[in-house]
């Protein structure tokens, strides 16, 4: 009996140290694999999502939005689930893999029920993203959207420290005019009552956002808003003396003497509405109109010298299966459109070239989901990369 008492007290003793030196060992281990991993690198492993000409790893909620792709790298902005919550993320893949930008870039609100506005590179090449919430995703902070800046390696909260309204209608993203602040261009509900959609064009003052003097005009002719990088040209059909004329006003900065126009584009037929409109770097514009009963009607591409139109080019009538979802203006100078084939869940990018829309790249969707919501971007040479939303991937 003492034999037997002395080996069992001796036995738990062994199985202590044992259980020492394997908690060593495993520390050990995963100190030499976590000193082997770059900080903020994505799981490459992890199930990707394709699209036209991108690859995103792991899954992502909405349509991801490509911020920059002047470069050699590209950053895009997305929405995914980051340990059980919603969150906004931003990667850049560069030279292949795919890391997180800046600090918070793997998780950047720090708050669950994340929806991403917009996301954009600025002049300055800083970038900015706005995200929010709606009340029934977050009732702490919704209904409210919330802006931040990437300002060396880190992601700062800008704007109102509160957040701003959440657009009742359309957020029609951030731009700039002439300065390296965002503006903000969204839809809202006219509070007389009316029913009608109010156009709001604000611009970022500090840790507000402040009225911009193209708002006036915006809501006094109405039009779509071609944006480009530093400026923006708002197009609208207004009635001059019994006729209707497609007129251009050139929003240049930040004050109300930087309007330019009108000026006169061309007359087109009464039962028209505006359908898309782009803006080149090299100062072409390209409208398309529509019939007021939904048939395809033409565009034209507009070139600009000095604040006026110098030549005017019919745009063909669009041989897709289904209207044009975007218009984009690639750097080598072609206007790129892209539709979908709701028949086989489909994207197709066309280009215009010698007077004639050319089928140039196609992506079918790789999930059982139906594709909706395209967003058109252009690299540096010309290629086109597509993004587009399938609820069956959330």
């Amino acid at each position: 009996m003492v034999r037997f008492s002395r080996m069992s007290s001796r036995r738990p003793e062994r199985c202590f140290h044992h259980a020492l030196g394997l908690c060593a060992l495993l520390v050990l281990l995963y100190s030499c694999q976590a000193a082997t991993q770059r900080p903020g690198r994505v799981n490459a492993a992890a199930t990707g999502m394709h699209f036209l000409n991108l690859t995103l790893p792991g899954r992502s909620e909405h349509a991801p939005i490509v911020v920059d792709a002047s470069g050699s790298d590209v950053v895009v902005a997305r929405v995914a689930y980051v340990d059980g919550l919603r969150e906004v993320q931003v990667l850049r893949q560069l030279g292949g893999e795919w890391d997180f930008l800046g600090d918070r870039g793997r998780a950047l609100t720090g708050g669950d029920g994340s929806f991403l506005r917009d996301a954009v590179k600025g002049p300055d090449g800083r970038l900015w993203i706005l995200a929010g919430y709606a009340r029934p995703s977050n009732p702490q902070r919704g209904p409210r959207n919330y802006l931040y800046c990437l300002e060396d390696g880190r992601w700062r909260t800008k704007g109102p420290p509160t957040g701003s309204v959440v657009p009742g209608l359309a957020d029609l993203g951030l731009h700039f005019l002439g300065e390296n602040e965002p503006v903000h261009h969204y839809l809202e509900f006219d509070a007389t009552g009316t029913g009608e959609a109010l156009p709001c064009l604000v611009q970022l003052k500090g840790d507000t956002w402040a009225e911009h003097p193209g708002q006036q005009l915006l809501r006094r002719v109405g039009g779509l808003i071609a944006w480009r990088s530093r400026d923006a040209w708002l197009i609208a059909a207004e009635r001059i003396e019994g006729s209707i004329l497609l007129r251009s006003y050139h929003l240049k900065g930040p004050g109300a003497y930087d309007i330019g126009g009108p000026h006169a584009l061309l007359e087109v037929p009464e039962n028209v509405r505006l359908g898309k409109v782009a803006a080149s770097q090299q100062g072409q514009i390209a409208v398309l109109v529509y019939r007021a009963d939904g048939d395809r009607l033409t565009g034209w591409i507009t070139s600009l010298d000095d604040d006026s139109a110098r030549e005017i080019v019919s745009i063909p009538g669009h041989p897709g299966p289904s209207e044009i979802d975007a218009i984009v203006w690639s750097p080598t100078g072609e206007l790129l459109s892209v539709t979908t084939d709701p028949a086989r869940d489909s994207v197709a990018v066309w280009a215009l070239r010698q007077g004639e829309w050319r089928n140039i790249a196609e992506a079918e969707q790789h999930t059982r989901g139906r594709l909706f919501g395209p967003r058109l971007y252009a690299r540096p040479d010309g290629t086109p990369i597509v993004t587009w939303e399938d609820f069956y991937t959330r």
